[in-house]
């Protein structure tokens, strides 16, 4: 006995209640990401639901993080149980990494790009800048600002417009663009020429998800996209507010057949633009028909405080707009 009348613990005690209170930390990390887990199968019943898949990414690497943790500890049972949460908010990545065999480019190709503003002021003088720049067939601006103006055309591209109340522009290459084909509304869009095909081109605008307020707004501005009429080759692309494979999205591709163009080029993670590639990917390009996308890539954003530029090079596949040794078939 120590003096004082304190027994000493002896020395097994100490390592005996360092591994039950790091347990119950365990314990305690485990449940919280289970519970999330289970809540993210809720995403077609409730918000919070569709929040959690939102944060998937980043909840299933904080999953391993406590994992390897789990490991180091030797806390096998709340090691297994982590796995098994981090896996089931990374199974919905991998076709999005799973890997493509390139094919040799043999239909004409358009490059399409979008870009989110959330509200920063893009001058014109850098917006021609860029353009000229990069060069893209199409452009899809999102997220103006109330005092953005702009004119009918922008050097070389002609400028469509969506309603004012979603403030999206689709900006075409003039010498793409099929007389009499563009269609007035909420959304701009614009039948181009590929080849000897066309496609017609959709720039898409919609609330973020993770805004509860706005989620009428969302909900409307998803059930007009749906009422949209099909084409045989289209591409929707521009600034989505939420993972393209969302739930509430589904009639929409269901309606349209619509494919993420993000299948084997990775998540694209777009917002906010100083997390890079462990943002949010709410930027997309979808595509209908026989168009293949080759190339997907995220590049700086526009201006200081908008989100990170989307760009999309895809193939028309058909047979009949492919090229041959002498031109367009």
């Amino acid at each position: 006995m120590a003096r004082g009348g304190k027994k000493k613990k002896k020395s097994w005690q100490w390592p005996a209640a360092w591994a039950l209170s790091s347990s119950r930390h365990f314990v305690v990390a485990t449940a919280l990401l289970g519970t999330a887990a289970l809540l993210s199968l809720l995403e077609p019943y409730v918000w919070v639901g569709a929040l959690i898949r939102e944060l998937g990414f980043h909840l299933a690497l904080l999953a391993l993080l406590v994992a390897l943790i789990a490991a180091l500890r030797r806390a096998w049972l709340a090691l297994g149980l982590l796995i098994a949460v981090a896996l089931l908010f990374a199974l919905p990545l991998l076709p999005l990494y799973r890997s493509t065999r390139p094919t040799p480019q043999a239909g004409p190709v358009l490059r399409v790009a979008t870009a989110h503003l959330a509200g920063a002021k893009l001058p014109l003088a850098a917006l021609s800048v860029w353009l000229t720049r990069v060069r893209p067939d199409a452009l899809a601006i999102t997220g103006l600002a109330e005092s953005a103006s702009f004119g009918a055309r922008i050097g070389t591209y002609r400028v469509l417009r969506g309603s004012a109340e979603l403030r999206t522009l689709l900006l075409v290459q003039n010498a793409l663009v099929v007389p009499g084909r563009e269609r007035s509304g909420a959304y701009p869009s614009q039948a181009v020429r590929a080849g000897r095909c066309q496609a017609r081109l959709v720039a898409v605008e919609l609330p973020p998800i993770a805004a509860y307020t706005t989620l009428d707004s969302r909900a409307r501005g998803i059930a007009a996209l749906t009422s949209l009429a099909s084409a045989p080759r289209s591409i929707w692309f521009g600034h989505f507010g939420s993972r393209a494979d969302a739930h509430d999205l589904a009639a929409f591709r269901a309606h349209h057949a619509l494919r993420d163009g993000r299948l084997g080029h990775g998540r694209a993670a777009t917002a906010p633009s100083a997390l890079g590639a462990l943002g949010f990917p709410l930027s997309h390009a979808l595509v209908h028909g026989w168009i293949s996308v080759r190339e997907m890539s995220v590049g700086e954003p526009l201006v200081a405080g908008a989100q990170r530029t989307l760009s999309t090079t895809v193939e028309l596949t058909e047979q009949r707009c492919r090229f041959t040794r002498g031109g367009t078939e």
